[in-house]
């Protein structure tokens, strides 16, 4: 495990433990791929948008791109729900092939 790994780890759980002791709802999203409208044309997604063609390896991945408006209204939705506390991601619910 990584620093990076390590301190997240550690983050989430303090936050988790506080929230618990103290009776507080609290949320951990993790946030996956974000693209916006004014992004450079040059950017991965735009070159995606517009079929361009890029040189690039095999392109077997998925990717869930999430516009970054959708983002805000997620995270709005997910204050004033009833869920549970927990850890959820946060992603478009349709994923693209990079090929």
């Amino acid at each position: 495990m990584t620093a990076y790994e390590l301190s997240k780890k550690f983050v989430i759980q303090t936050i988790m433990m506080f929230c618990e002791q103290n009776n507080i709802d609290w949320f951990c999203l993790r946030l996956f791929y974000l693209f916006v409208e004014k992004e450079g044309s040059n950017w991965f997604i735009r070159t995606l948008i517009d079929n361009k063609s890029i040189d690039s390896i095999p392109g077997e991945q998925r990717y869930a791109y999430m516009y970054v408006k959708d983002f805000d209204e997620n995270i709005y939705k997910t204050i004033d729900s009833q869920i549970m506390s927990g850890i959820y991601n946060l992603s478009f619910n349709k994923s693209i092939t990079l090929s």
